[in-house]
């Protein structure tokens, strides 16, 4: 039994691993008769072959259209009656498949999860609706300059030989490619007991438990899995701008970027911090300059992506054509006073309150606490990381934080890429380093 400190309320839970390689973790909780279940697959939508972005995403879908010995309208009909709740999704680093079950449909509910992942059907219709909604989804985003500004700027600030660099709802052409053959090879490759791991949170006897767990998921087949080694994102000296010519709006869509952390870095509690203060929050020095004194936009943020690969530290904003200059300059200017003069103890202690404050919220259901489980286990992090958030950002000191700005925190190296009128926006941005135009039509989206 894994013992949780008291620092905050958090149940005990126990880990253990079937002899097939499936590691699962377990933890009752005596509150309500509901129980949540999730499934970690350790492969997300950026370990694709190449050419074939958009895989993992259609094939988490077609878990849902059909499993066992019933097709996609009677494994909905069977989810309905049992008045429970299924869902699947293809993050960047993992895939994962979730369900809310009532506690007295334990059984039941189990023999239906696990036919999701160990018997799925993937009939060649569902298949093809798969494939039309998610090019479906693909055109949305070309229609919305924010996401499609999202879209171009993962694969320009990555590059295409980082696992981030394609955008994990894919690209038109590679979705248009994909065969149902490559959804059934993508699952035996990813859908291994050794490759997965079973969460389960909520109102049970874990006896009880651990052997439905056993007897739905003991006679899973283990095979060969191919773990993957941290990637790093490309550093540069110099500030690089990339636009993208889309003439016909009024505002420029700006992401701004330069290598970030990872999960499990050592020091993510100090920028989790500081970057609440910088522009994390909407009481934040970006959002009062770039808001509230100059109306140069509605919304700013900033953040640092915690994924297995490392991320980007990244800006995001948008403003009027004419204003993109200017919230450029804002922004580098923000940069450098943070990185200069750094923090006060006033607004550390703001930030500490306010997410201490925060954090109980994300652990108030069967679910949170199902996810929360989920990512320690996926990203190997300490036993204690959930109970012991709270007395971590507690303990970040002026000098910790000081120390992480000054390293973490960019001058030059960003990598910015606008989408908006390129022939305004130029003379704008050529100050600020290398520009180059591209137009949205050649690009391979």
């Amino acid at each position: 039994m894994i013992q949780n400190t008291n620092t905050i309320n958090i149940p005990k839970f126990d880990k253990y691993q079937l002899e097939n390689g499936l590691t699962v973790f377990v933890m009752p909780i005596n509150k309500m008769p509901l129980i949540s279940v999730k499934c970690i697959i350790k492969d997300g939508a950026s370990k694709t072959p190449p050419g074939k972005s958009g895989l993992v995403t259609i094939m988490m879908e077609m878990l849902k259209k059909g499993a066992g010995n019933r097709n996609a309208f009677e494994f909905s009909e069977a989810i309905d009656y049992l008045g429970a709740g299924f869902d699947t999704a293809a993050l960047q680093d993992y895939s994962f498949i979730s369900a809310d079950l009532l506690a007295d449909q334990l059984d039941v509910g189990l023999r239906l999860f696990s036919d999701m992942i160990l018997t799925p059907a993937f009939p060649e219709t569902e298949f093809i609706n798969s494939k039309n909604r998610l090019l479906a989804a693909i055109q949305g985003i070309m229609d919305n300059p924010s996401s499609l500004n999202s879209h171009l700027f993962h694969q320009y600030f990555y590059g295409s030989d980082h696992p981030y660099g394609i955008p994990s709802s894919g690209k038109k052409q590679d979705i248009e490619s994909i065969t149902l053959q490559d959804v059934k090879d993508c699952y035996d490759r990813s859908f291994l007991p050794n490759n997965a791991i079973i969460i389960v949170a909520g109102d049970f006897d874990t006896n009880t438990l651990n052997g439905l767990v056993l007897k739905h998921f003991g006679d899973w087949k283990i095979g060969k899995i191919h773990p993957e080694q941290r990637n790093m994102v490309s550093s540069q000296t110099d500030n690089r701008f990339i636009i993208f010519n889309k003439p016909e709006i009024v505002q420029a869509q700006i992401r701004m970027a330069s290598p970030g952390i990872y999960q499990s870095h050592p020091e993510t509690y100090p920028l989790v911090l500081a970057n609440h203060i910088f522009g994390g929050s909407f009481t934040s020095r970006l959002v009062d300059e770039v808001r509230v004194k100059r109306g140069l936009t509605y919304s700013i943020s900033s953040g640092f992506t915690l994924s297995f690969h490392q991320g980007a530290f990244a800006i995001g904003t948008f403003t009027k054509t004419e204003s993109t200059g200017e919230m450029i300059s804002v922004i580098l200017d923000q940069l450098s006073i943070f990185k200069s003069s750094g923090i006060t103890q006033s607004e550390l202690s703001v930030a500490v309150n306010f997410l201490v404050g925060l954090y109980p919220l994300s652990l108030e259901t069967c679910e949170n606490l199902a996810g929360k489980l989920g990512a320690m286990a996926f990203y190997n992090l300490p036993s204690n990381w959930i109970s012991e958030y709270i007395p971590t950002l507690q303990a970040v000191t002026m000098d910790d934080a000081e120390r992480c700005i000054k390293k973490h925190f960019p001058l030059k190296g960003l990598t910015t890429v606008i989408l908006g009128n390129a022939e305004s926006i130029l003379p704008q941005v050529e100050p600020f380093g290398e520009v180059e135009i591209r137009e949205i039509s050649d690009m391979d989206l």
